[in-house]
């Protein structure tokens, strides 16, 4: 996968963060991590761009600590592989993932959303665990 730190300048570029939601596990604590974890380094919550693969979005509080909704894209397919095509047709920098870890026998055999899309991305990835 590309890097988001520039090999001959150093340079950072993270403009464009991909963060899939659902409602479980519930994405405000990744968020607020995400935020507190950038914003020393002058990325700013307008960087954010939540999908979420389904029928109904989670509500995200705004990220800035404004009052107000982020705007959660909506759209239907396959988890992962819709993740993954939204990831490479956006030219985001980074995926940011709220985990929860393994849930079921399945995860334990195939991998949990997180893990399968790791192994796939064309950017980086972080999971953050989300309790």
């Amino acid at each position: 996968a590309r890097g988001f730190v520039d090999d001959a300048s150093g340079q950072m570029r993270l403009v464009r963060i991909l963060i899939p939601v659902a409602h479980a596990p519930s994405p405000g604590r990744s968020v607020s991590v995400l935020s507190d974890l950038l914003a020393p380094l002058g990325v700013s919550p307008s960087a954010f761009n939540f999908l979420h693969v389904g029928d109904k979005p989670p509500t995200i509080l705004e990220a800035s600590g404004a009052n107000g909704q982020a705007g959660v894209e909506v759209m239907e397919g396959p988890v992962v592989e819709t993740i993954l095509r939204v990831a490479q047709e956006g030219h985001v920098d980074m995926i940011a993932m709220p985990t929860a870890g393994h849930n079921g026998f399945l995860d334990a055999l195939r991998g949990s959303t997180t893990e399968q899309v790791l192994r796939q991305a064309p950017c980086p990835v972080l999971a953050i665990r989300a309790a």
